[in-house]
């Protein structure tokens, strides 16, 4: 009887209201033993920091020794592990197991292993997880407690189901759901709930959509009866997933994006990383593949603080690393191989334990091989990449030389043309003794005439000259100027004409001011050529430089 009036006040210190009585952060332990057990478990629920409730709990176990009340003493350990987590919770849960494990009874050794299963749970240490998880049972069925079994029971399927064995843990929630109904009463609805929607977990992941339709429906009006927001958001979130598998993607997506804002509210970051998952997934199957790789990292940086992750989450790796080996970025590749190999071993180191066929989807060895072999080349492709910069480098100081060669070169040049005198007349080759001029000597006489006025008064200017026209000007004919100028002038006729008009631009470019402010185009036509591009070449091949850059210096000349 004395144990009933235990539970019954463990159990009533989780739904106490936190509104009444104000605390105090300087209370006197000593001055709270003189309190019920009841009011004592009151405080310990209204108090919402940890030393206020380590306070409660010391005067609590204080209590029951002065009273040599052994079963109080472990209600107060068992507040213990209500107040804290993690290794601490597990110490005082170990505690409890200690004191009872030799004497049992219906509340003790059994909510010690379940305290313990859940702790080992959050760490991803399933395999202790599970076996605790099966002690709780066995001591809660030997005694009776039907709430610790259910519980303890339904964690077990929760993990069958997380580590790929669906089969199992459909057996286990529809086993846990007749166990619920028989005995409803003690279990309560909330709790009869979870059974639900672990069956309908477990369909949609064996992809039996409709069992998983049905279920999940059948959980979310159940969990909107009794107006639990938490688990109605769980449902939602389950049956976005289970849109997406019936490849209904825009709903899926709508109703996982709503869920999120949940979950992200009550920072339950696992509950985060699934549906981060799954939306990356839909925005792969619609063909949006960055998008994806955000909603992916986004799990990565979930896992990187939960080191919690759902199994299939891990397909989030292999598809960031597979894309980044697609774009050619081995450095971002080799991240998220080495993130996939150590999720991989938390996971294989697990599931060695617990199922033998979930361990052969990793092959933790290939992948390692796969590893090194990138390290390999990384350091390489930086090896090869140092010899390319010290090309690229002496290359560079190669380039750098030649333009300022370059430079004093055209400036030398530049400086010889404004010495020069482009305004005299051509000089008269005089004739060579080993060539023979094959014009008659007075026609070539009067040629020469012709060719010196034809100078001097800049007939060259125009750009419609021809060989032809001006032989009909000279009143001789094509073949005499021709031999004539290529004898007297060392020159084709072309060149003879394209010099004369060189010369004549350099000249008026020297004198004239306002000639420079011209485009190229335009003093190629005063000068007689027909385009500014055969202008610059025959600058260039005549000065060794181009225009622009001759008329550059000049107007540098003129402002300094």
């Amino acid at each position: 009887m004395r144990t009933t009036t235990v539970i019954i006040l463990l159990l009533s210190i989780g739904i106490m209201s936190k509104g009444h009585l104000q605390e105090k952060a300087d209370m006197d332990t000593s001055s709270l033993i003189d309190k019920s057990y009841i009011d004592l478990g009151a405080g310990f629920s209204r108090a919402t920091s940890l030393a206020i409730k380590e306070q409660y709990v010391a005067a609590f176990i204080e209590k029951a020794r002065k009273e040599k009340d052994t079963l109080y003493i472990l209600g107060g350990f068992q507040l213990y592990t209500l107040a804290y987590k993690g290794e601490k919770a597990i110490q005082y849960a170990d505690s409890i197991i200690h004191y009872t494990k030799e004497k049992p009874d219906s509340q003790y050794p059994a909510v010690a292993y379940l305290v313990k299963g859940i702790e080992y749970d959050k760490q991803g240490n399933f395999k202790k997880a599970l076996d605790n998880f099966i002690m709780g049972n066995t001591y809660a069925s030997r005694f009776f407690n039907v709430e610790v079994a259910y519980k303890c029971n339904y964690k077990i399927g929760v993990l069958k189901d997380r580590l790929g064995e669906y089969e199992e843990a459909i057996s286990i929630h529809k086993h846990n759901a007749v166990f619920a109904e028989k005995h409803k009463k003690k279990i309560g609805k909330q709790s009869m709930i979870l059974s639900t929607f672990g069956l309908a977990f477990s369909y949609k992941n064996l992809k039996k959509l409709d069992s998983a339709y049905y279920y999940n429906d059948l959980g979310l009006q159940s969990a909107r009866e009794i107006k639990n927001e938490e688990l109605v958001q769980h449902f939602l979130l389950n049956e976005g997933i289970i849109n997406y598998w019936d490849r209904q993607y825009t709903v899926a997506r709508e109703k996982i994006s709503e869920t999120l804002k949940y979950f992200e509210k009550e920072n339950k970051q696992s509950d985060i990383g699934e549906a981060y998952y799954y939306l990356g997934k839909i925005q792969d199957q619609i063909g949006n593949k960055e998008q994806a790789i955000v909603y992916y990292k986004k799990v990565d940086t979930i896992f990187q603080k939960t080191k919690d992750l759902i199994p299939e989450s891990r397909e989030a790796y292999n598809y960031l690393t597979s894309y980044y080996r697609d774009q050619g970025d081995q450095e971002q590749q080799l991240v998220y191989l080495e993130k996939l190999i150590a999720l991989d071993k938390a996971l294989n180191s697990n599931q060695i334990y617990l199922s033998k066929k979930i361990i052969e989807k990793f092959d933790i060895p290939k992948m390692i091989a796969e590893k090194e072999e990138l390290i390999t080349k990384l350091e390489s492709d930086k090896i090869n990449l140092n010899y390319i910069v010290g090309a690229l480098f002496l290359l560079f100081v190669l380039i750098l030389g030649y333009f300022y060669q370059r430079q004093r070169m055209l400036k030398k040049k530049f400086n010889q043309i404004l010495k020069e005198d482009t305004k005299q007349v051509e000089v008269i080759v005089p004739p060579s003794d080993k060539v023979t001029l094959e014009v008659p000597q007075e026609i070539a006489e009067h040629i020469l005439k012709c060719l010196e006025e034809f100078e001097q008064k800049k007939g060259f200017l125009d750009k419609n000259i021809t060989l032809s026209s001006l032989s009909k000007l000279f009143k001789t004919n094509s073949s005499y100027l021709s031999k004539t100028i290529n004898f007297y002038r060392d020159k084709n006729f072309p060149t003879y004409l394209n010099d004369l008009r060189i010369e004549y631009a350099l000249e008026k470019l020297k004198e004239d001011p306002s000639f420079r402010k011209y485009t190229i185009k335009a003093i190629a036509g005063e000068v007689g050529f027909k385009s500014a591009e055969t202008f610059s070449k025959f600058f260039l091949k005549k000065n060794g430089m181009y225009p622009s850059y001759f008329i550059k210096q000049l107007s540098k000349m003129e402002s300094s």
